[in-house]
This record gives structure tokens, sequence and C-alpha cells, in this order.
């Protein structure tokens, strides 16, 4: 994993490395603000300067695959878990699939989940006003 996404930010650089990135989780770059992009292609120049980059990303990527494989595990948690959540999700998250938010709604029935028509995996980044929108309507009024 590690020889082959260093061959790869090598050979197509850290914006096109981004912009596979994106697409990968259902995330139209074209749609965010330009300077969500702009920053978003600085950090990923930055990153590609440090050596350690890689092993880390790579690292956190294993760690949380061995975390969240068991389910009974990752249901055991959102049982445990008592404060109240909103769940949003883009319906082209091509990382974490709707059902999955909807397991964890049927395991906590007081939790809501908000499916975000043609949205990627972070729809914070992708549609902003949108998002923020969505989250400050469900939000306390005192928060």
């Amino acid at each position: 994993g590690e020889l082959s996404m260093r061959r790869h930010l090598a050979q197509v650089g850290p914006e096109r490395v981004l912009r596979d990135t994106l697409r990968l989780c259902g995330v139209d770059p074209a749609r965010m603000m330009p300077e969500a992009w702009e920053a978003s292609v600085a950090l990923a120049r930055e990153r590609a300067r440090w050596p350690w980059a890689t092993d880390a990303y790579l690292g956190a990527a294993r760690s949380l695959m061995r975390t969240i494989a068991p389910r009974t595990r990752v249901y055991d948690a959102i049982r445990r878990l008592r404060a109240p959540a909103l769940l949003t999700q883009g319906t082209r998250d091509r990382l974490v699939p709707t059902v999955v938010s909807e397991a964890a709604a049927r395991l906590r029935t007081d939790w809501e989940v908000l499916h975000m028509e043609g949205v990627g995996h972070v729809p914070q980044i992708e549609v902003p006003e949108r998002w923020l929108d969505l989250v400050t309507r469900w939000l306390p009024a005192d928060s």
C-alpha cells in the first residue's frame, strides 16, 4: 500500500490525488467552494512533502477498518452513547452505504438521519450551506 501510494503521488501529483480521492468519496470537486478547493489543494501539496504522511494515512485507515470491521463492537458503542445525534449522509456516498446510517437509526430511534440527495461522503465540504442549514435547524434553540 505504502509503495503504491508513493508511486501514484509521484506520477500524478498532489492535486490529482486529491481530485481522485474526492471522486472516490462521491464528491464532485467542481461543486466545492473555490476557497475550500484552494485550501484543500494547498494542504495536499504540503502533505506531499511530509515523509511520514503516507504511512500515517494508511495506518489510520487500517486502524479504522480493524475497529469497525466487527459490527457488534460498533453497535455496542452506538447503544452506549447518551447524546442526541443527527446523522447526515449523502446518497452518493461511495465509502459508507446509506444502509449503515439506517442501521444506526434502528438501534437509536432517538437519533435523526437525513440523507442528502446527490451528495457524497463529505456534505459539509461539498454543500456546506445546505449541510449547515440542516444542522442549525436540528440544534436546540438555546445552543
